[in-house]
């Protein structure tokens, strides 16, 4: 039977083969789904020995305001690929990193695993000491919605 046209489950999302570039490219194409405008991917050099500062994807996503206009937000994306749960230092870095960058409106750190609960806890304590950037964590089943 073909693949072509047929239905994917999100529970039959093979999660541990989107790592590195594939998981980046499936968020490149997910944000370009979700309507992001000025879409970068900052890939790094093949012999991987150039740094993202910060961030996987660059894009601009307009978000309705409660008088109908539209502002337009800048968000940074890291891809976390791991076979485990992503630990705190991983969001750490990347949010230490982002506050260096008055534009960065929303940094999303995304993996195809899932956050540990004291990597949830330090996200809610940054973004209680921190008004910007919002945080988001994306792991695999915000990834799957």
């Amino acid at each position: 039977m073909s693949n072509i046209g047929r239905l994917i489950v999100p529970s039959e999302i093979p999660w541990k083969h989107y790592v590195g570039e594939a998981l980046e490219e499936l968020l490149y194409w997910l944000c370009d789904a979700l309507g992001a405008t000025d879409l970068q991917w900052r890939a790094g050099s093949i012999s991987g020995t150039s740094r993202d500062r910060g961030r996987d994807l660059e894009a601009t996503f307009h978000v309705p305001m409660v008088d109908g206009e539209l502002e337009a937000q800048r968000w940074w994306i890291q891809a976390k690929g791991r076979s485990g749960t992503v630990p705190p230092q991983a969001v750490r870095d990347a949010a230490v990193e982002v506050q260096a960058h008055d534009r960065v409106d929303v940094l999303v750190i995304a993996t195809n695993s899932r956050f540990s609960n004291d990597t949830r806890d330090w996200a809610a304590e940054f973004q209680t000491a921190h008004r910007r950037p919002l945080l988001r964590l994306w792991d695999r089943d915000a990834l799957e919605r």
